[in-house]
């Protein structure tokens, strides 16, 4: 990893923006949650909503339900999608900011209570105690 991020570092990859996760030197696997635009951010809420009345959906086990709502500037009200931390490869490119603490206690508690990889489970518990 060229670039040094650390616990809820915000990263830009391409035109998205992501928040680093963790880190696997073994396979050199970067984990991230991709911030998600405000619409897509609200659809994704909204759809949540209607699947916890539904009891046939375990949510933690759900990858689409892998998500936090951010409250730091500039985030704020904006998902926070992890769903997918495992399988798409992402490059840090510019590190330019942190989420707020409680967006990080949020994130670490939804990431380990989910059905989301050992793997990655492993590096946030190493990268953000």
């Amino acid at each position: 990893m060229d670039k040094i991020a650390g616990p809820g570092s915000i990263f830009t990859f391409g035109p998205d923006d992501y928040i680093f996760l963790g880190y696997n030197p073994s396979t050199e696997r970067i984990y991230a949650a991709k911030i998600l635009d405000q619409e897509t951010s609200d659809a994704l809420l909204s759809y949540r909503r209607k699947a916890e009345r539904d009891t046939k959906y375990d949510l933690s086990k759900e990858a689409r339900f892998h998500f936090v709502i951010l409250t730091s500037e500039d985030f704020d009200g904006r998902a926070a999608f992890f769903g997918r931390a495992d399988n798409e490869r992402v490059e840090i490119e510019t590190i330019y900011g942190l989420i707020n603490e409680d967006d990080l206690t949020n994130l670490k508690s939804e990431i380990l209570g989910s059905g989301v990889s050992p793997d990655i489970k492993k590096r946030v518990e190493e990268t953000w105690q």
